[in-house]
């Protein structure tokens, strides 16, 4: 056996066939058995995509570890791949160490002799070890009756669980107690064969490989611990931020946010209405808040553009919104369930006019939780729309963090400065001056309130004159101004001067860190920063920049050199300096530490 800090590992399926549930089985046992966790799924875009083709590779990467971990790392140990075209497929990612081991199920060679032969040899000069394995006929026996009573599966995962378990020496008692939990609805009959089914696959790997390898449980040691993804986190602060009405509609990788908060707001004294399409999403929750209630919506990708009138119209009239958007590769359709950073110019600059907003930004899970409360004091002191920006890596991959702190808001007041001092932020102290002076909720007396997208006067009366609608343009950026004020010099992860910075926003902050504490071991001193109030941006940035010889941005949104990358393009417009972007790729898939350690090495040489 070999004792290991650090292991990353995946499962390769076809969709449907359970890849990501035994996933979700192993992260849970491992997180249980103490053990850092992190993991990103591999979805396919498209819906059953039809089996034994490279658009049906569905999965999960895991990485493990005996520390603390906030990003998936760089590239897997192991890979177990139900067949050999999706082996093939994830082959053209090359995020492999050299050797990894590759688990490789025999089962259909028999009718694929030749296209088995070339992903095998494709694996081996590449430098890979490929160990094959067959499925006894015992165990396909049993599968085949799984299938025909379900109509849907073929219990392979639980198979691939139970080798993935003995090779990487999880406790046997925890995974069969998760996967009893997890299977809880089945009849006794049922849970019995994948239970079999999943014994036979550790007895095969305990004869068949003679390799494995154990992570200390270090995670069991300290503060309490939980396994969580960014949805999840983010719909909890929902709840804990003070919310009460919830308006959205289902689109891939935000839905599940509405999944959980329709679970628990209920219990909160919260509602949830899944609208017709998202314009009207949108639009009632400009109405919740107009009413008094603390409202939010959430989408992603082609949502955000039909959200666009409505966010003007919610600044016009001054009501607060607060707008989620998990971001996926685009434009249109593009590509639902991979990860991207491409929306910041959109959120920004994508409603017509001058058209101010709070765009915000989550760099962990952690951030997950609580950016909902600063979104809530922000949109309500200022009454302006307010954008918590997440991605598709974010909101879905697992991990292991430190257990989180409620801090419930009943009014705006009552949020904490840790929490505002998180996203880089003092609290507002001063009266806020509005363009409309009559704040008023429908039902207060006297208090009558005109709501219209037409430029108004402080009296709320529509007025066309000039003057009208100077001053409200110099208000709305005052707003602005008034936050940008409040916002502190964000922390420096590492040397506070010195050769590089590399600025990052969202969440390229924990490959980011890696690659500079990797950097730093090798003797080269480069330092980072990570953006969670991405705009208005601190005053403070080019007083933090001037104290270093160059200073590089890594995105997952597109740039080159005559068209720079969102962030790259903000900073320069802020800063006046010189300002590289070093990654600038949208290619669906993380930043890695070995990316960003690798850039920093060119341009030293």
């Amino acid at each position: 056996m070999v004792k290991t800090g650090l292991v990353r590992f995946e499962i390769l399926m076809d969709a449907g066939d359970g890849a990501q549930k035994a996933g979700d089985i192993l992260i849970k046992a491992l997180a249980r058995d103490g053990k850092y966790v992190f993991s990103e799924p591999i979805i396919p875009s498209e819906i059953s995509p039809p089996r034994r083709t490279k658009f049906s590779m569905s999965g999960v990467i895991i990485r493990v570890a005996d520390f603390d971990i906030t990003s998936i790392g760089n590239d897997s140990d192991v890979i177990l791949a139900s067949h050999e075209i999706l082996l093939s497929r994830r082959l053209e990612d090359n995020e492999y160490h050299v050797p990894a081991k590759v688990l490789l199920d025999m089962s259909d060679q028999e009718k694929n002799p030749e296209t088995y032969a070339a992903a095998i040899k494709e694996a081996q000069d590449k430098g890979l070890e490929v160990f094959p394995f067959h499925i006894d006929q015992e165990t396909k026996d049993l599968m085949g009756g799984i299938k025909r009573e379900a109509g849907r599966g073929t219990g392979n995962n639980m198979y691939y669980l139970g080798i993935l378990t003995y090779i990487f020496n999880v406790e046997l008692d925890i995974v069969l107690s998760v996967i009893q939990k997890t299977f809880i609805k089945l009849s006794e009959d049922r849970l019995a064969q994948n239970l079999t089914i999943f014994n036979n696959g550790y007895r095969l790997a305990k004869t068949h490989f003679n390799f494995t390898a154990e992570v200390n449980s270090n995670a069991k040691e300290g503060k309490d611990k939980i396994l969580i993804d960014g949805n999840s986190a983010m719909a909890l602060g929902v709840i804990d931020a003070g919310f009460k009405f919830f308006a959205g509609y289902p689109i891939t990788p935000a839905s599940s946010i509405m999944h959980l908060l329709a679970k628990y707001m209920p219990h909160f004294g919260g509602r949830i209405h899944q609208a017709e399409d998202e314009i009207a999403a949108i639009g009632a929750a400009i109405g919740g808040y107009y009413g008094g209630i603390p409202s939010l919506t959430c989408t992603s990708g082609p949502g955000l553009s039909l959200k666009q009138e409505f966010i003007g119209l919610a600044l016009a009239t001054e009501t607060p919104l607060v707008l989620i958007d998990v971001q996926r590769g685009g434009p249109a359709t593009g590509l639902p369930t991979r990860t991207e950073q491409s929306d910041l110019l959109a959120c920004l600059f994508g409603t017509h006019g001058d058209s101010v907003r709070i765009i915000l930004s989550v760099t962990d899970i952690t951030d997950c939780f609580y950016a909902p409360h600063v979104a809530r004091y922000i949109t309500e002191k200022l009454r302006v729309p307010v954008v918590i920006l997440s991605d598709g890596f974010e909101s879905n991959s697992l991990s292991v963090i430190p257990k989180l702190i409620s801090k419930p808001m009943k009014s705006v007041d009552d949020i904490s400065d840790d929490i505002l001092a998180r996203f880089q932020i003092k609290r507002l102290t001063h009266e806020i001056e509005m363009v409309n002076e009559n704040q008023s909720i429908p039902g207060e007396e006297g208090k009558l309130r005109r709501l219209v997208g037409l430029v108004t006067n402080k009296e709320g009366l529509i007025s066309t004159s000039a003057p009208t609608q100077k001053r409200a343009h110099r208000i709305r950026n005052q707003k602005l101004h008034d936050i940008q004020a409040s916002i502190i010099a964000p922390d420096i992860f590492g040397a506070p001067e010195g050769d590089y910075l590399i600025v990052g926003w969202g969440t390229t902050r924990g490959a980011i860190e890696e690659a500079v504490t990797k950097l730093g071991e090798e003797g080269i001193h480069v330092s980072s920063l990570s953006l969670r109030t991405i705009y208005p941006l601190p005053l403070s940035l080019k007083a933090i920049f001037s104290r270093f010889k160059k200073v590089v941005t890594v995105e997952i949104a597109f740039g080159d050199k005559l068209k720079p990358s969102p962030i790259t393009m903000l900073l320069r417009n802020e800063t006046l300096m010189d300002i590289e972007a070093i990654i600038s790729e949208p290619t669906g898939r993380p930043v890695t530490p070995n990316e960003v350690k690798s850039k920093i090495k060119g341009l030293q040489s």
